[in-house]
């Protein structure tokens, strides 16, 4: 749990420092001492620059998060699988004790049906 946890802090980290170098560029931008037209192109292609690396990011974090549905699908079989190889091992158990408890209760009553017979 605290490798998960380390992990997401990383990752939340990392994500802040990206968003503070990109607003820490565009403040750069904004307050150089450049023409409007020119002020404009920089913004715009470090905007586009910033908008590849999140798809990038999101793109990274959708196989992950396909890949986790995958194993998490898997194991949630493996479980299934199992409680069911169990559930009908104990269920032929219980039916096979069962069965044996009511012969030993057939055999009894007969003992007790011929006792009866015999004190009469």
């Amino acid at each position: 749990m605290t490798t998960e946890k380390s992990k997401s802090n990383n990752k939340k980290g990392i994500f802040y420092l990206l968003l503070g170098g990109g607003i820490g560029a565009i403040a750069a931008l904004l307050f150089a001492p450049k023409t409007g037209k020119k002020l404009r192109g920089e913004i715009g292609d470090a905007a586009s620059k910033g908008l590849n690396k999140a798809e990038a990011f999101v793109g990274k974090v959708g196989e992950k998060a396909g890949d986790i549905y995958q194993d998490t699908k898997i194991k949630v079989g493996e479980v299934y699988d199992s409680a069911k190889h169990k559930m009908d091992s104990a269920t032929a158990s219980l039916t096979e004790n069962a069965e044996k408890l009511e012969a030993v209760a057939k055999e009894k009553g007969k003992e007790i049906s011929a006792d009866l017979k015999v004190t009469k």
